[in-house]
């Protein structure tokens, strides 16, 4: 069964621009580092590589596949989903899931390590849809429609904000959101939802401490002199983002030295012109 629409194609080219971009951010961020055990950053991005590879192939095949038969996999799915985020909750799976950068969010199965809440992305779409579909205009009401999936995705929802992973809970709600708004829900249901969410997701932005802990430990990376690629790497959103890639040659001397030069000749023609003004 094979969709030869532009819609598709249109869809698998945006989808192929964006894992271009996030390889050229991880490049970006990695390309000049050096790990503790001598391994080259960039083959964090060759990894990152593979797995877009091996994700285009089986993202391939499902396209090809027969969407229906997911139903009958929906709640083993969520299921399986729902069990591996509670697994970083638990005080004694320190061994499976281990805290990485102030959060525990992979779970390691021995053969393979997965990110529990990826593959919660995919279970609440197939879950949602599936359900959407049998509820048919029901879905309109808040009783009967909206409600019954608050029941069942708000607690998938808080387990992936207790990791703590604030961002990736609240996509997976918008998902959620898209897929119930496509099928026909109101509007004004995702206002009184919305409403409702508002102070616990102000309160989680508040609360992230992981966050201020990130950034205290990349400072830290200048001051033990692990160098200043490094901690631009962690620090720079210019270097997140890949823009490094438009850099002139005198911007390898960030790489170099702990201050950038052109940063420094700003900083005296700055202070240059105070003094000119004050006299």
């Amino acid at each position: 069964m094979t969709d030869r629409r532009w819609e598709t194609r249109l869809l698998a080219l945006l989808a192929a621009v964006l894992v271009v971009f996030g390889l050229t951010a991880v490049y970006g961020a990695s390309s000049l580092l050096t790990t503790a055990g001598g391994q080259v950053g960039s083959a964090f991005a060759l990894r990152q590589a593979l797995g877009a590879l091996v994700g285009g192939v089986i993202a391939t095949l499902l396209a090809r596949s027969d969407y229906r038969q997911w139903r009958r996999y929906a709640w083993p799915v969520l299921g399986g989903a729902t069990v591996l985020l509670v697994i970083p909750l638990l005080p004694f799976t320190h061994g499976l899931a281990p805290t990485l950068n102030g959060a525990r969010r992979w779970v390691d199965l021995g053969f393979v390590t997965v990110q529990p809440s990826e593959l919660a992305k995919f279970a609440v779409v197939v879950w949602t849809a599936m359900l959407a579909a049998k509820k048919g205009e029901q879905i309109r009401t808040f009783r009967n429609g909206v409600l019954p999936f608050l029941v069942i995705l708000a607690p998938l929802v808080g387990l992936i904000f207790l990791e703590p992973n604030l961002s990736m809970a609240l996509l997976v709600a918008i998902l959620a959101g898209v897929v119930l708004f496509t099928a026909g829900a109101r509007i004004g249901h995702f206002l009184l939802v919305a409403v409702v969410a508002a102070p616990l997701v102000f309160g989680g932005i508040v609360t992230a401490q992981y966050r201020v802990a990130r950034r205290h430990r990349g400072g830290a990376a200048v001051r033990r002199g692990l160098g200043a690629g490094a901690a631009e790497a962690r620090l720079s959103p210019l270097r997140v983002l890949g823009f490094h890639l438009f850099d002139d040659r005198r911007g390898v001397g960030v790489h170099r030295r702990t201050r950038h030069p052109r940063a420094v000749r700003h900083v005296r023609v700055a202070r240059v012109s105070d003094r000119a003004l004050r006299r």
